[in-house]
């Protein structure tokens, strides 16, 4: 998140809680993208360690909307280190305090070291890149992207094939018969602990060849490098993303996908100006077939504008007629219209705090975080089925109701809405940043 929108989001929070001259948490946004659980705690402080003074007694934690100073002595509670001279800048720390008068007291520190790959087990952005270059059978090597299903359908790096870490142990008749193959594993970036797991199972399973992209797809794409779309998705959010026909007007009037733009290669540079304001947009492109030799150049040059959202149609126009994608003929769009729009099953947020408040009788509010979570506070009235265990408890859910459903931050509220739908009940989903004390919903809102 860029730092502009990182603190408002962090005074937004602050806003809807009712922040006073005494805060009982300051928590750095980006220690929930591993720690759910710290936004419901009180009396912390939690983000990464900037400085210590040994004179004053003090540390100072950077929390992303505030720098925090706690009185802090030798003989404090530490876990993860032997002594606080071991606390470098930028390493993330959890301190339990107590407050007398102005002053943070701190009670316990946990130093929480960012999951570190082994240097001779990392695979370099620009070795990879060659790699996929040459492709699997020249460079005889196996990519995994580690990622749930869902988002491997989204955008996955070209040549991977997904085998999502939870279900590794299932899926490992994927791997190589050969131990000491290639195995390059990759996710969501150095923050997300998915890959760095999956290569360790494999070395279990003795393999013995085994890498970690650990930069992920974030650096992919920030390098304006192509990822592969499945078909499955752009089906699933039809009318919810730019699609543009790379093959041109001629070509799009024989037929082409429902909904998408026709703008020839060559003129897509000519039109910087009609696309997207918003920079987050899904916008896919496709020719004849998966053309990545084609279309990665146009993806490097929109990257350069700033969208980050970019991908290739996998087997392009071809594949999605041979699956019976929907298309129209004659009727050719030329002009981008964009306007932003939930996602297939969003409820938006001032709906669902009204169904959290009111409770009507034809709704059920189902929370599908963690136990741990869930037990530090809930919307009354509602139910908690983690996600992991969901699958094999819809039975619990009423048919005769819609259910709405929720986690922290909305990616596993999403995951359980595919789960619900599929087995034919009626659901929507939240896609926001939830916070829940005790049994009072008291935040709402979007990164």
């Amino acid at each position: 998140m860029k730092k502009g929108l990182f603190v408002a989001v962090m005074l937004l929070l602050a806003l809807v809680l009712g922040a006073t001259e005494d805060p009982m948490a300051a928590v750095n946004q980006r220690c929930l993208v591993c720690h759910q659980d710290y936004k419901d705690m009180q009396n912390i402080v939690a983000g990464e360690f900037k400085s210590r003074s040994q004179k004053a007694g003090t540390i100072t934690v950077d929390a992303g909307a505030s720098m925090e100073v706690l009185k802090i002595s030798d003989d404090i509670k530490i876990k993860n280190l032997t002594h606080l001279n071991e606390l470098k800048e930028s390493i993330p720390v959890l301190v339990r305090y107590q407050k007398k008068g102005e002053e943070l007291i701190g009670v316990e520190l946990i130093a929480k070291p960012k999951f570190e790959v082994p240097e001779n087990q990392l695979m370099k952005l620009d070795d990879l890149k060659a790699l996929v270059q040459k492709g699997p059978e020249t460079g005889n090597y196996l990519l995994v992207d580690s990622r749930p299903a869902n988002l491997f359908e989204a955008g996955h790096i070209p040549t991977a094939i997904n085998i999502p870490f939870p279900k590794m142990k299932e899926m490992l008749g994927l791997l190589p018969k050969e131990k000491d193959k290639l195995v390059i594993f990759y996710c969501q970036g150095v923050r997300c602990v998915l890959s760095p797991m999956a290569a360790k199972l494999a070395a279990k399973e003795g393999y013995t060849n085994v890498k970690v992209f650990h930069e992920g797809l974030p650096v992919w794409q920030e390098a304006g490098l192509p990822i592969i779309v499945k078909p499955e998705f752009v089906r699933k959010t039809l009318g919810y993303l730019v699609l543009i026909d790379t093959r041109g007007v001629e070509a799009a009037k024989a037929g082409h996908i429902q909904g998408a733009v026709a703008i020839s290669l060559e003129e897509i540079p000519k039109e910087k100006t009609q696309f997207p304001l918003d920079k987050k947009a899904h916008i896919i492109f496709y020719g004849e077939d998966t053309s990545l030799a084609k279309l990665s150049p146009i993806i490097k040059e929109v990257s350069s504008w700033g969208y980050s959202n970019l991908g290739i149609l996998e087997g392009g126009y071809k594949e999605w007629v041979k699956n019976s994608g929907p298309i129209q003929k004659d009727l050719v769009q030329t002009k981008i219209f964009y306007i932003p729009r939930p996602k297939p099953g969003e409820i938006t947020g001032d709906e669902f705090m009204n169904i959290a408040k009111t409770k009507p009788q034809d709704k059920i509010v189902l929370d599908v975080r963690s136990k741990q979570e869930a037990a530090a506070g809930m919307i009354e009235g509602a139910i908690n089925i983690p996600l992991d265990e969901l699958q094999t408890r819809l039975k619990e859910l009423p048919k005769d109701k819609e259910i709405i459903i929720h986690c922290s931050t909305g990616l596993r509220a999403e995951m359980a809405y595919n789960i619900v739908r599929n087995a034919g009940l009626n659901a929507r989903f939240l896609n926001d940043k939830v916070a829940v004390l005790e049994k009072k919903l008291i935040c709402c809102f979007k990164e």
